[in-house]
């Protein structure tokens, strides 16, 4: 029996990792992503998707700095988001797959840097139809994370203008 239950305990991980990886990368119902001509492609009909705008329901994200450092910072944001099973970024362009096997959703979010306005510009949609939407929440969790930081490197520099002229 223990040898059943350790036999058990050693392949049923595996295995479910491999199955979820599988699943993830199953492109049966992507939409194009991407970028052309500088911007995030527009949210295709038809697709739970929302991208930011700047009238829209969520504007862009401003940074202040180094466009290199302010998109480094994000990839640890983004890193930090549960549930990211893949990344990648290649520039400007950052693409994350969210897997929530228990609800069988699969969400991808995409970040460009427009150095041009200092904003970030992100997009998000699921690959599955699911009757909740979850993707207004995970990029208004990633939008809060970011203003976090922001409010953070801003204070730090206040100290230390604040310590230099002391």
């Amino acid at each position: 029996m223990k040898n059943l239950l350790l036999l058990l305990l050693l392949t049923i991980p595996p295995a479910l990792a491999f199955g979820l990886n599988a699943w993830i990368s199953s492109e049966s119902q992507l939409p194009p992503m991407g970028v052309v001509d500088g911007e995030l492609l527009p949210c295709p009909p038809g697709v739970d998707c929302l991208a930011t705008s700047e009238e829209g329901l969520l504007a862009p994200l401003p940074f202040t700095g180094d466009p290199e450092e302010a998109r480094d910072a994000m990839i640890q944001i983004l890193r930090t988001e549960g549930g990211a099973e893949y990344v990648e970024f290649s520039g400007d362009y950052i693409h994350l797959v969210f897997g929530r096997p228990y609800l069988k959703l699969i969400e991808d979010v995409e970040v460009l840097v427009d150095r041009e306005k200092s904003v970030f510009h992100m997009r998000a949609f699921e690959r599955t139809e699911s009757p909740a939407t979850g993707v207004l929440e995970r990029l208004e969790g990633i939008a809060a994370r970011w203003r976090l930081h922001e409010a953070q490197v801003a204070a730090r520099g206040a100290l230390e203008v604040e310590e230099a002229g002391t």
